[in-house]
């Protein structure tokens, strides 16, 4: 009976070893995944104190290991964020609903200022205790990019509100930008241009040609880059215009750009001309005497 319970004891004892060895393993897996993240991570418990980093948050923040950990978290917060980072983590505590990402800023050790994203979410530990899982996303250099294409969208903006000929942008099969001139020309306002696909109040003879140069246009292929076509305003009136497009992007995104010229004038000069052309070979093919032009 002894041996017994001796057996059955060894025979628990082999099974938690495998259980041991089972947890450590994942606990090893676990670290490495954490330690490896593509963001910084870090662990909150109920009074504000790092418990846990992982390698990416040392980078991010320029701390060691030793100086965040046991640390109050909100140090490393820019001091303008402070009290809405604290507000946000005692309504989590509260069991309030509150948003699990958002953007802030942190406090580097060398006293730079980086751009982060915070993504949250909670646990209770053995004692019923809630901790916050943070991840950490530097996104310093996405801001600074979104931060440099406004400005350029900006500058650009204002030089072709200035521009004496329409200025249009085309992305997929509708317009997406319209310059002062273009409202002119089209005799549309720039909303209705924004709902109108590309082609749409050119002449019925020439949307094909425009629609296959403006897909082409987009996908960067090569193409005739400048060439003319007849456009029907608003108000019915025609007009003769020459487009200039090249490839762009626009949002991120591939898109065409054209410059819009009005030559309705222009042609009508030059057929003018060539009516009078015609005109004066007539009366000099039909003149009763020899006619000489000196």
């Amino acid at each position: 009976e002894l041996k017994c319970a001796l057996d059955e004891l060894e025979q628990k004892n082999h099974e938690l070893s495998r259980v041991n060895e089972k947890l450590l393993a994942g606990k090893v897996r676990y670290r490495a995944i954490v330690q490896n993240t593509h963001g910084g991570l870090m662990i909150i418990d109920d009074n504000y104190t790092i418990t846990y980093v992982n390698r990416e948050m040392l980078h991010i923040t320029g701390y060691t290991r030793e100086e965040l950990v046991g640390s109050d978290f909100l140090r490393i917060i820019d001091a303008r964020f402070r009290d809405d980072i604290a507000a946000r983590y005692r309504r989590r505590q509260s069991g309030y609903g509150e948003l699990p990402v958002y953007e802030t800023a942190v406090t580097a050790k060398d006293g730079k200022q980086k751009e982060c994203e915070f993504r949250v979410s909670v646990f209770r530990d053995e004692n019923n205790c809630m901790n916050s899982v943070i991840q950490v996303l530097d996104i310093t250099r996405r801001r600074q990019l979104l931060d440099s294409a406004r400005e350029g969208e900006e500058k650009f903006r204002n030089l072709a509100d200035s521009a004496p000929y329409a200025i249009l942008i085309h992305q997929g099969d509708n317009w997406v930008y319209a310059n002062h001139a273009a409202e002119k020309i089209s005799g549309y306002t720039h909303d209705e241009l924004l709902g109108m696909k590309f082609w749409d109040f050119v002449a019925p003879e020439h949307q094909g040609l425009v629609r296959k140069r403006g897909y082409q246009r987009q996908a960067a292929e090569n193409f005739e880059p400048d060439y003319e076509v007849r456009v029907i305003s608003k108000a019915g009136s025609e007009r003769w215009v020459v487009l200039k497009g090249n490839h762009a992007t626009f949002m991120g995104k591939p898109a065409g750009i054209i410059a819009v010229m009005d030559v309705t004038e222009n042609r009508k000069n030059i057929e003018s001309l060539q009516w009078q052309q015609e005109e004066l070979k007539a009366i000099y093919e039909n003149a009763p005497v020899i006619m000489l032009i000196a």
